[in-house]
């Protein structure tokens, strides 16, 4: 059986993506086409489970499938491979301490600059007048809902909010500069949300090497049997009060990273090649190439020249997840609108970009990206209402309320001929593409936000609750 489904890990369901110069990462290619998949239908948690192995903690970052091994993470900084029968074979974290130390008279320089300077204290005053801000605005803002809006009770209210955004800022550059100057040894984990912990990004892996991003700031590469290549920490990047969950990208001999700034490093030795200033949330950047300019689109709508970090064109900026890319066109979808991009290269060599359609689609937010499919667009919002548009011109097909319950973080995936939805209470709609809507099973297995990895017959289902577990579903 072990020997059956390493073949099958290889041989069927996008092998190509599969060899070492086929890079691989969150969502496997980066848009879950798992078309030639065989999947099962029906499964739960004691139905159609070929192995599940529990896991230290839980996880957001989805399994990543390479040969016979399998990459999963767990919190707040474990990078695990696992083999095709579920065993584990190396499991290493990746914290501070794991930190080249810096030198003594670094340490004791800044150790003095964060004494004279009274950086601790300054951030705590700058918290302290804040809140208090916020207490006054909070009650400005009821004053204006009492008064109907009154204009000068929100004239008070914008006056309050122009009044803190300086004071926040303020307060976040005072936060970088600490972090950046404090040892390793004395570090921190920077705030997270609660659903997001530190371990949202998926890792990528090349076939020779795995690369991981943690919410720590911490980016680690390992070779295939778990031996560190390199470390190294983006402590200026890290301050963001809901965590990251950008995941990495490997663009040829460049791994792609997207904290606070987008930084190009050299995935053999961890090097910084470029680096970028783009206003970004929570998704990870798609890969387009056109002959010999591959370009990077940013959850910001920047189109990113991979070579040196040069924006090129706009997209549209989403809030909290990824764009989709095929070929030379781009799909995003946000709060209540979607559009489509083609992206070309004028007579400069230039990336340009062109709005093919924009629609209106169901409101609220999505943090599930969208899924392509025979020429129809899946879209997903949070509450599960799920929005099928035609690729190509932007027409509404079909509007459904699939009540999955919970949230939808995981996004779609085709898996052969069906396509899977999944909510965070570990329940998922199997229905069939195409203009009509026709559910063909309900799931339910434990909580998830993971978005499933399917190949051959089986399906990767990494859970994020209690005693979490990687599932293996199928035969």
């Amino acid at each position: 059986m072990i020997l059956r489904f390493a073949i099958l890990l290889i041989a069927a369901c996008h092998s190509a993506a599969l060899l070492a110069a086929d890079p691989v990462g969150w969502r496997m290619d980066g848009r879950s086409d798992f078309s030639t998949a065989k999947p099962q239908t029906q499964w739960g948690p004691a139905d159609r489970v070929v192995w599940a192995t529990p896991l230290q903690q839980w996880s957001n970052a989805g399994p990543v499938l390479v040969g016979d091994k399998i990459f999963v993470c767990a919190e707040p900084s474990t990078l695990l491979c696992l083999d095709s029968s579920g065993k584990i074979l190396w499991q290493h974290s990746a914290d501070y301490s794991d930190l080249p130390a810096s030198p003594a008279a670094e340490l004791e320089k800044n150790r003095a600059t964060l004494t004279a300077e009274r950086l601790p204290e300054q951030v705590a005053e700058l918290q302290a007048g804040i809140a208090a801000k916020k207490a006054q605005l909070t009650q400005l803002k009821a004053d204006a809902a009492v008064k109907n809006d009154d204009p000068e009770a929100k004239a008070k209210v914008d006056a309050m909010v122009i009044e803190i955004a300086p004071l926040e800022q303020q307060e976040k550059g005072i936060t970088e500069r600490i972090q950046a100057l404090t040892p390793a040894s004395e570090r921190k984990l920077p705030p997270t949300h609660p659903d997001n912990g530190y371990t949202s990004a998926t890792p990528a892996c090349d076939g020779k090497f795995v690369y991981a991003a943690f919410g720590s700031g911490i980016v680690v590469c390992y070779d295939m049997d778990g031996t560190r290549q390199w470390i190294r920490l983006f402590p200026e990047n890290t301050h963001r009060v809901w965590g990251n969950a950008s995941s990495p990208v490997l663009v040829g001999n460049m791994l792609i990273t997207h904290y606070l700034d987008m930084v190009a490093l050299d995935a053999g030795t961890g090097k910084e090649l470029w680096r970028a200033q783009y206003g970004h949330n929570w998704g990870t950047p798609a890969i387009v190439s056109l002959g010999k300019l591959t370009l990077l689109i940013t959850d910001g709508g920047d189109v990113v020249n991979a070579a040196d970090g040069k924006a090129m064109a706009t997209t549209m900026k989403l809030t909290y997840c990824s764009p989709l890319a095929k070929d030379d066109v781009v799909y995003c979808a946000d709060m209540g609108k979607a559009q489509a991009f083609r992206l070309a290269v004028d007579n400069q060599g230039q990336g340009t970009s062109k709005m093919l359609w924009e629609t209106n689609v169901t409101g609220s937010r999505r943090y599930a990206s969208p899924l392509l499919v025979d020429g129809f667009l899946y879209l997903v919002n949070k509450d599960s209402v799920l929005d099928v548009v035609d690729a190509a011109t932007g027409k509404i097909a079909y509007q459904q309320k699939l009540a999955l319950g919970g949230t939808a973080y995981s996004s779609p995936v085709q898996a052969g001929n069906v396509v899977i939805v999944s909510s965070d209470k570990g329940k998922s709609a199997v229905i069939k593409p195409g203009p009509d809507f026709e559910e063909i099973a309900r799931c339910t297995l434990e909580p998830f936000r993971a978005t499933p990895v399917c190949n051959g017959a089986r399906m990767l289902v990494r859970t994020c609750s209690k005693g979490s577990k990687l599932y293996c579903i199928g035969e």
